[in-house]
Formats: structure tokens, C-alpha cells, sequence
């Protein structure tokens, strides 16, 4: 029997692991217009507080972009081979019991499929903020921007 959900999380699968790959596609074609010496951190009036060689903050940025992404396939596999008393859910009996696992596993395949989009995206919008406030000198980030992005992440974590 075909798992209920099976077509949703082929597709945001495929969306999240898009806006990784976008992510670190932006971070490396972006380099060559970046200072050699780039803020990488913001404090909350939008000034720069702390700054890395480029080529540190892209590694930084795929190194956080990879290991994010295997967390969320690893957790994924997880789920679906771990023994039921290691999975944390309330009525755990319930939702585990042979005739729902399928079903609650692939369940929980999309909640983390969710929270890889929601998070990548976020993470898209943060690498083009940095981007973009590194085109000015000095570098100034857009933290309305910003802090609308913060919102919107908020909001698709809880819907």
C-alpha cells in the first residue's frame, strides 16, 4: 500500500533541497563582489559587528547548508527504523501501533520536509540580506527585512 501523503513530500523535498542549492549557489556566484573581508554578523540597528574572510563565510554557509540538510534526512531515516520507544510523541502506543506506524511515520516525514522549506528559506533570505548589506560601506543589513523574514519563519514553523 502507497503511503497517505506520498505525493507532498516528493515535492517539498525537492523545494527544500532547491533553496539549499540555491542558497549555496548564491553564497559562491555572489564572492567575487563581496569585500575580501565581509560583515558576517549584525547587531540589532543593522551595523556590522563582526567580520570573516569571504571564502570563510561561504564555506561557513555550505558547511551550515549541508549539515542542516543531512539533520533533516537523518532524522527522517530515523524515525522510520528506530524501535517505538525511542520516538517521542504523545500517545506514542497509539500512533506507533503496527496499523498507523506507516502512516505516522510518513506524517512525520512532512512535518520535517516543513521545517527544511520553512528554514531554508530563511536561510536564502539571510544569505542575500548579507549579500547585499556588504555592498555598502560600510555594510549596513536591511533589518526590516530582516526582521519580516523572522516573522514569516515564525509563522510557517507554527502553521
Amino acid at each position: 500500500m502507497r503511503p497517505p501523503f506520498a505525493a507532498e513530500p516528493a515535492r517539498l523535498r525537492a523545494a527544500w533541497r532547491a533553496l539549499a542549492c540555491a542558497i549555496v549557489a548564491w553564497v559562491w556566484l555572489s564572492l567575487p563582489a563581496q569585500p575580501d573581508s565581509m560583515a558576517v554578523h549584525f547587531g540589532v540597528d543593522g551595523r556590522a559587528d563582526r567580520r570573516a574572510p569571504k571564502t570563510n563565510h561561504a564555506w561557513t554557509m555550505t558547511g551550515a547548508v549541508l549539515l542542516m540538510g543531512v539533520a533533516v534526512d537523518g532524522a527522517a531515516a530515523l524515525v522510520r527504523r528506530l524501535s517505538g520507544r525511542w520516538i517521542n510523541l504523545p500517545n506514542r502506543e497509539y500512533w506507533l501501533d503496527p496499523s498507523r506506524r506507516e502512516r505516522t511515520v510518513a506524517r512525520i516525514r512532512i512535518l520535517l520536509d516543513r521545517f527544511a522549506f520553512v528554514q531554508f528559506a530563511f536561510l536564502l533570505l539571510v544569505a542575500v540580506l548579507t549579500g547585499l548589506a556588504n555592498r555598502f560601506d560600510p555594510p549596513r543589513l536591511g533589518i526590516r527585512s530582516l526582521m519580516t523574514g523572522v516573522g514569516i519563519f515564525i509563522a510557517g514553523v507554527i502553521a
